[in-house]
């Protein structure tokens, strides 16, 4: 795990949080505002050696889960980690999230069926951009 979290993520997501405020309208945490929380995903107990990730029992109820934490405005961002040529490494995957708390974070993991079913594990860092650009990303590829 420490692994993946030593692989740029922290440049991963300042790229991806371009132009995003850092702060839930305006307020401190102190006031009620909302922190950013990054969650680094590695294989589990029940990850299935050899197998895609988009093939392993679960993903499908994770990918619906995390498009509902989507609509819901908790998550900002998040995927799989991918190698340079563009395929998923399968070795786990990232999300930002907007929370009031690190509970309320592991309230997240805690109901996401990926973890649940042991096909991840999850590390959660709390998070504050200090460098940032205005201008949104360039589209992926």
């Amino acid at each position: 795990m420490a692994k993946l979290a030593r692989r740029g993520l922290i440049a991963f997501a300042g790229a991806l949080l371009a132009g995003a405020p850092s702060r839930a309208q305006g307020r401190s945490e102190a006031e009620g505002g909302e922190a950013l929380f990054i969650i680094s995903f590695g294989t589990g107990p029940g990850w299935r050696e050899g197998v895609p990730m988009s093939r392993q029992p679960g993903m499908r109820a994770h990918g619906e889960y995390m498009a509902r934490l989507f609509a819901e405005g908790r998550l900002y961002a998040g995927g799989p980690f991918m190698r340079d040529d563009g395929a998923e490494m399968g070795e786990g995957g990232l999300m930002i999230v907007r929370a009031s708390s690190r509970a309320e974070v592991e309230q997240i993991l805690a109901a996401d069926p990926a973890i649940i079913g042991g096909l991840f594990i999850a590390q959660v860092s709390r998070w504050r951009p200090r460098f940032r650009a205005d201008a949104p990303l360039p589209p992926w590829e």
